[in-house]
């Protein structure tokens, strides 16, 4: 019990990949709003640019994810994040581009690197002992929830008093050291690989965990879009809205912890982060039913609290429904849907605020994602119950 089996110089490296990897995807939504504000456009081309970074994020992981291979996940991974810093380090020497030269360098900032949560998340569970698993993976999630929780600081002090380029180049620094640390690792084991034919069949067999992994995402984007529209109609200074995502960070890597000091909590990982899923679901909802600043408060660190634990029994899921060598890019799947439940909620926030009110539109996030999860929960049920019958003929 603890985390005292994740104290090797081999995870330590892995830290400071992982964290290195995580502060520019964190950062540069925001950097390139930022960077383009004062430029012809305005937030207008800012939002562009950042829509085309996640966009390139997102082919990114369904391109380069699927062509991963068992323990061959170094070199790839190495070379796409010093591509993306090349990317992102070239953006911050020519700031009076053309807009389709900084379209083109976003794209090459963002699509090279997509493949870094999950190979480095495969990466991780080959350095530790299995029943340390859990315990790794809860570290990945609170360091990711440590990047966007810290990325707004950084971003804001660097572009508003100094320069606007520079928190690309800090991005760049940041990427390249990943990408270091990332040729320290200590090699991999030898995984067997699952044939060509059979690749393709067993990453689909996931697509609940995806599902669940959309959804997620999804409820989060709605809470994050609607927040600044909710404390507004409420009579709250927006500026609480920053304060109260950073404290969904903290309360989030708080739960992450709590999930990872025990060997294993009660249910299967499917269970679990259906389960979970549903919790963080109905505090998202007592966001939006709860009046004043309290209720959102209240609401939002009460999700944050069980958001980790449910990211982490994900991750969990979908390590036991693949063979090893398919993990990194069952996790680049995943990530794929988690970008694709994102998008689809920032549009669907949109349309439903422009008919109703913020609370309205964050209970309608609620339905659809109770929906996902409920379809998910009882789709994975069914399936393994046919797994459980064939084992049953094939005896």
């Amino acid at each position: 019990m603890g985390y005292r089996g994740l104290a090797t110089g081999g995870v330590a490296v892995w830290l400071v990949a992982t964290l290195f990897s995580r502060l520019p995807v964190a950062m540069m939504p925001l950097a390139l709003v930022f960077f383009a504000r004062e430029e012809p456009g305005g937030y207008a081309v800012g939002a562009v640019l950042a829509a085309v970074y996640t966009i390139a994020e997102t082919v990114g992981a369904l391109v380069f994810g699927a062509r991963l291979r068992g323990s061959f996940l170094r070199r790839p991974l190495a070379i796409g994040l010093l591509i993306s810093a090349l990317g992102v380090g070239v953006f911050a020497l020519v700031p009076d581009a053309p807009l389709a030269v900084h379209i083109v360098l976003t794209v090459v900032a963002g699509a090279p690197a997509a493949i870094a949560p999950g190979s480095l998340r495969s990466l991780v569970t080959g350095l530790v002992a299995e029943n340390d698993v859990p315990r790794a993976l809860s570290v990945d999630t609170m360091l990711n929830q440590a990047a966007w929780a810290l990325s707004p600081a950084i971003v804001s002090v660097l572009a508003l008093r100094f320069d606007a380029s520079l928190p690309f180049a800090v991005a760049a620094v940041s990427t390249a050291l990943s990408a270091i640390a990332v040729w320290r690792l200590p090699a991999g084991k030898p995984v067997p690989e699952t044939p060509s034919t059979g690749r393709r069949r067993a990453l689909w067999s996931a697509w609940p965990v995806y599902l669940t992994s959309a959804a997620a995402m999804y409820l989060l984007a709605t809470a994050e879009l609607t927040l600044p529209a909710l404390l507004e109609d409420r009579g709250v200074a927006v500026g609480w809205a920053g304060a109260l995502l950073t404290g969904f960070a903290v309360a989030s890597i708080v739960g992450g912890f709590g999930y990872g000091l025990r060997d294993r909590w009660p249910g299967s990982y499917r269970t679990q982060s259906n389960l979970l899923l549903l919790v963080v679901t109905l505090f998202v909802a007592v966001m939006a039913l709860l009046p004043g600043l309290v209720g959102a408060a209240v609401g939002l660190l009460l999700a944050g609290l069980f958001q980790a634990a449910l990211l982490t029994a994900r991750n969990l899921s979908l390590r036991e429904r693949l063979p090893e060598d398919l993990h990194a890019t069952g996790y680049s799947m995943m990530y794929v849907g988690s970008g694709v439940g994102y998008g689809v909620s920032g549009m669907a926030s949109g349309a439903v605020l422009a008919i109703a009110s913020p609370s309205v539109a964050v209970l309608f996030g609620v339905g659809v994602t109770a929906l996902a999860g409920v379809a998910g929960f009882f789709t994975e049920r069914r399936s393994a119950r046919r797994l459980e019958m064939l084992a049953v003929k094939e005896s």
